[in-house]
């Protein structure tokens, strides 16, 4: 049973790179692999502000708090 994604919305793209992105999360600042987001991500590039779909292990790896449903 695949796990169940985590999406955050208003989450700002601060810097990209051809590795990744740089992301305000509620608060924190995170570095988000290329590979690592998942379908219904609305943000790419640096400056954009939305929503970011994750695993959830990326999401527990970090210490990120799940967003209330």
């Amino acid at each position: 049973m695949p796990e169940t994604p985590i999406t955050f919305e208003g989450v700002e793209v601060l810097t990209r790179t051809d590795l990744g992105m740089s992301c305000r999360i509620d608060g924190h600042r995170l570095f988000v692999g290329v590979a690592v987001p998942l379908a219904g991500t609305t943000i790419r590039f640096a400056g954009e502000r939305g929503r970011l779909v994750l695993p959830r292990w990326f999401v527990q790896e970090h210490g990120l708090t799940s967003p209330a449903r």
